[in-house]
């Protein structure tokens, strides 16, 4: 589960999404890297998915604070 994660939204985002890996030993870090160099669609759907979401995200507080202040 992400539940570990839970103090860290981005980090649960980036998993949700499949751009993000929960690790737990080396021997599962060895294995993700591996995936990643052998399978360069999935690295590059990977890399997509994060330039999607810091897009999305980049930017949010200031989006925020200029709706609020237009609505003080």
């Amino acid at each position: 589960g992400n539940e570990e994660f839970e103090k860290f939204k981005e980090a649960i985002d980036l998993i949700d999404i499949g751009a993000g890996f929960p690790i737990g030993s080396e021997e599962e870090m060895e294995r993700v890297f591996d995936d990643l160099e052998n399978n360069r669609k999935r690295y590059s759907d990977i890399q997509t998915s994060i330039n999607d979401y810091v897009a999305n995200n980049t930017g949010a507080a200031s989006r925020i604070m200029t709706i609020l202040t237009k609505e003080a």
